[in-house]
């Protein structure tokens, strides 16, 4: 998974942005092809990014062999000090306690407003405090 896909042109110059905000999944501990694709075109243009993923990996295991801190580590590499935060929305928030280590359950739970409650509530509204902060120090 080491390609690069070609993307699209953007509509808006991206220059033009103080913050991009990049959303996307991360797939078995690896930053997609169309994602890294992504920042590395645009590299020079950027500003400040962020980079949002909702995985199904948890804080514990963030460092383990499909964990998306290790996703993390690659968009700071790539993107040095314009990488302003990395943010994590883990579906195992969302389960019931017997139900978090369940891979099925995992595969057949996606984010909506009815399980979009608790801890991922927390962690989203401090997300957005966080991108909302006129000057934003990486966390």
């Amino acid at each position: 998974m080491k390609i690069h896909l070609g993307i699209k042109p953007l509509k808006h110059n991206i220059i033009e942005y103080d913050k991009v905000i990049l959303c996307g999944p991360i797939w078995m501990g690896k930053f997609i092809p169309p994602l890294r694709s992504f920042v590395n075109k645009y590299n020079n243009k950027i500003n400040k990014l962020i980079f949002v993923t909702c995985c199904g990996n948890t804080d514990a295991k963030k460092y383990e062999k499909f964990g998306y801190g290790l996703v993390f580590n690659e968009v700071e590499n790539i993107l040095k000090e314009k990488c302003t935060f990395c943010q994590a929305f883990p579906i195992s928030l969302v389960l019931p306690d017997d139900q978090k280590e369940d891979t099925s359950a995992f595969m057949k739970t996606h984010l909506n407003d009815e399980n979009f409650k608790g801890e991922i509530q927390v962690i989203f509204d401090n997300f957005i405090r966080k991108v909302n902060e006129t000057s934003i120090t990486k966390f």
